[in-house]
């Protein structure tokens, strides 16, 4: 594969069909991914991603989208029409399934890349996440990474609300040169606990099959005391393009505890060590 509340503009059928004039904002409770500045020689890839959430038990769940990247007017106004870039493209994803559109600047330009559910209400796509990076096109190695909220569809809840979960962090492409590290610390603010309590952590990399859905690359379960920190790096040397990964993480242990466990995501130069995106992530809730 190639590199609701609604991200960017809630009236997203007349951006997609570039049919009339652009629609007034209308973020509701904050837009997910924003407009930003590329220049030539950036690829604009933007990931969505189906979370497999609940028991293995629990029925089938799909959610049909529709994704575009534009690049949208200097400054809003009532009779201006976006500049489409990519898309649209419709796809019914299922639960673990990712997938992704990509495109290619030619030149400086400000771009937006959103996502809207398409059909009638589905709660299952309250399930879905989406992220946008930005590669270079010639070493194909990625410079900027963002996570956007997770899409709901408008209305009341058909079902319970899904809880927020352990930490959520974005897809993001690797290269033959580049490392991916996840990292714990248990911080040791706050009162002290006697005795202390344990969190055990357990993390993931997995990459994404042909098919969409995941496939484990590296993992580990690592119990931390107040103090400590436990890391998890992936990286493949044979890679001849770039490869599709996203990291998983899971404190398990009493909530006091785990509390205090704050993960971190980095994408490393495997020969010099250096950090190029940093990613993050306060405490669970």
């Amino acid at each position: 594969m190639t590199r609701q509340r609604f991200f960017g503009f809630a009236a997203v059928a007349g951006w997609l069909l570039l049919a009339g004039p652009l629609p007034a904002p209308n973020c509701g409770s904050g837009c997910g991914l924003g407009r930003f500045g590329v220049a030539a020689g950036d690829t604009i890839r933007l990931n969505v991603f189906m979370s497999p959430e609940g028991p293995p038990s629990a029925p089938a769940r799909s959610c049909t989208v529709k994704m575009a990247i534009v690049n949208p007017p200097a400054a809003l106004c009532t009779d201006c029409t976006p500049a489409l870039l990519a898309g649209p493209t419709t796809i019914t994803l299922g639960s673990g399934q990712v997938t992704g559109l990509e495109y290619p600047a030619g030149g400086a330009m400000q771009v937006l890349p959103f996502v809207s559910p398409e059909g009638p209400p589905n709660d299952d796509c309250r399930l879905l996440r989406s992220s946008v990076e930005v590669y270079d096109s010639a070493s194909l190695r990625t410079r900027f990474l963002g996570a956007g909220r997770r899409l709901s569809p408008e209305g009341p809840p058909v079902t319970p609300a899904v809880p927020d979960g352990p930490p959520s962090f974005p897809h993001a492409g690797l290269t033959a040169s580049d490392t991916l590290r996840i990292t714990w610390f248990y911080s040791p603010e706050g009162p002290p606990q006697t005795p202390a309590s344990a969190c055990t952590v357990r993390s993931a990399v997995q990459g994404v099959s042909v098919d969409g859905f995941p496939t484990m690359l590296a993992s580990n379960s690592v119990m931390l005391m107040p103090g400590q920190t436990a890391t998890l790096s992936y990286s493949d040397p044979t890679i001849s393009s770039r490869k599709l990964v996203v990291p998983r993480l899971q404190p398990e242990g009493p909530p006091t505890a785990c509390r205090q466990v704050v993960p971190t995501v980095e994408l490393v130069d495997s020969s010099s060590g250096r950090t190029s995106v940093l990613l993050p992530e306060g405490p669970p809730n």
